[in-house]
């Protein structure tokens, strides 16, 4: 497995070979660039595969690193990508972001509820799908990853005095999930997906301790070295009740929310403006950013020749079939005769010819796990070391395969 020589986040960590043990910077996955290349990205880190120095050299060492702007000029304020329901909001890789009208949640003074789709495209830790207060003392977030599992929080005095409801896990990459906070009195919950992941019976914070607030975010945390979203999200819901279990439910079988304190639908085509759908007024900005990584607007090299090193191209193995074939030399009423046995290893049939001193001879097709014997008639009562060239061919998953190898025999005389 490809693994990184130390599990963190930083530019230029080596990566390196190393035995499966279920961690998930083993984890990678492929990101097309539309021409046929691919950046290969970490799960664990969000970073990509690149060259030290984007060395050309043979043994040159292979490190992970802040990836480059999108190949195809993603930008979050641009056209809206295909969502969970209808249109939705890619964060294109960026350190972009969403900001919430001051005092977006200054009304919550009771029982509340937030819900959004959400499909991550990486699994950095304390990615923030939304962060909403006024800095890091006073503040509730959601992030996908708080080093283990999703977790809610909300907090009047800074991190060490978080009231938190944790998951059971992260979120699955690359696939939509309804991600639901709910509270009631001084009961929250925590579902993903309409099931309840996460119970916390102490939570007596509500938002409208938070004021006007005026750092409210979608994608971006109050935290500066917190590294940004990188996926897309969906249908973000505020409302000023408690969401019961059944509703919950039901909006988890792909039933758009009703959110009346704010509405996201991220329906517009394309745009910053992101309409509030309540009837609340509260629209949103979308602040582009540059490529994602640890901090707020995080520069690196901008184009893709200046990162030519992080693409890769992928090149399918050649096609092999599971035939082994074994040469010989044997003596018959005083002949010297090449032979060949050949092993059908495969779960199908396999057709095989085998050629010696343009001998050729059809086996037809050999059953799975069956063999077939050839000896070459000659006049010769002495054979000099040669091969045999044996051809095997089958269809393998619905794809004809063909392979030759050539098979050795001793030298030998008879009589």
């Amino acid at each position: 497995m490809l693994g990184l020589q130390t599990a963190d986040i930083n530019n230029n960590t080596k990566i390196v070979i190393a035995d499966d043990n279920g961690a998930a910077d083993h984890l990678w996955q492929l990101i097309p660039d539309g021409t046929g290349k691919y950046r290969v990205a970490n799960y664990d880190s969000g970073r990509v595969l690149a060259v030290a120095g984007m060395s050309k050299d043979n043994g040159a060492q292979v490190v992970q690193w802040l990836d480059g702007s999108a190949t195809n000029a993603c930008t979050a304020a641009g056209p809206r990508a295909a969502g969970k329901l209808g249109n939705a909001l890619s964060y294109c890789n960026t350190a972009a972001y969403v900001s919430l009208p001051t005092g977006a949640v200054s009304s919550l003074t009771g029982d509340f509820s937030i819900s959004a789709w959400v499909n991550p495209a990486s699994n950095t830790s304390w990615q923030r799908i939304f962060d909403i207060g006024t800095g890091a003392t006073a503040n509730m977030f959601l992030t996908a990853n708080s080093g283990s599992t999703i977790r809610f929080a909300i907090t009047t005095g800074g991190g060490n005095a978080e009231q938190r409801i944790n998951g059971t896990t992260t979120l699955p990459l690359n696939q939509w999930s309804l991600v639901t906070v709910t509270v009631g009195g001084s009961t929250g919950k925590l579902y993903v997906n309409g099931s309840l992941v996460g119970t916390n019976t102490a939570m007596t914070i509500k938002p409208s301790a938070f004021g006007q607030s005026t750092r409210n975010y979608l994608g971006k945390s109050q935290y500066s070295s917190d590294p940004a979203f990188n996926g897309l999200i969906d249908d973000f819901n505020i409302y000023n009740r408690e969401l019961t279990a059944d509703e919950v439910l039901n909006f988890s079988t792909g039933v758009a929310g009703t959110g009346n304190v704010l509405h996201y639908t991220f329906d517009e085509n394309t745009g910053a403006n992101v309409p509030d759908s309540s009837g609340s007024g509260r629209n949103g900005t979308i602040v582009n950013g540059d490529s994602a990584g640890t901090g707020t607007n995080v520069s690196t090299t901008a184009t893709d020749a200046q990162t030519a090193d992080h693409f890769w191209t992928l090149t399918p193995a050649a096609p092999e079939l599971d035939v082994t074939a074994v040469g010989g030399s044997r003596c018959v009423a005083g002949k010297a005769m090449p032979t060949v046995t050949v092993t059908n290893n495969e779960d199908v049939p396999v057709t095989v010819t085998a050629v010696s001193s343009g001998t050729t001879k059809a086996f037809g097709a050999i059953a799975a796990g069956k063999n077939a014997f050839h000896a070459f008639t000659t006049r010769s009562a002495t054979l000099a070391a040669g091969s045999i060239t044996v051809t095997a061919a089958a269809t393998v998953d619905g794809a004809p395969v063909t392979v030759t190898q050539d098979v050795a025999y001793p030298a030998i005389t008879c009589g």
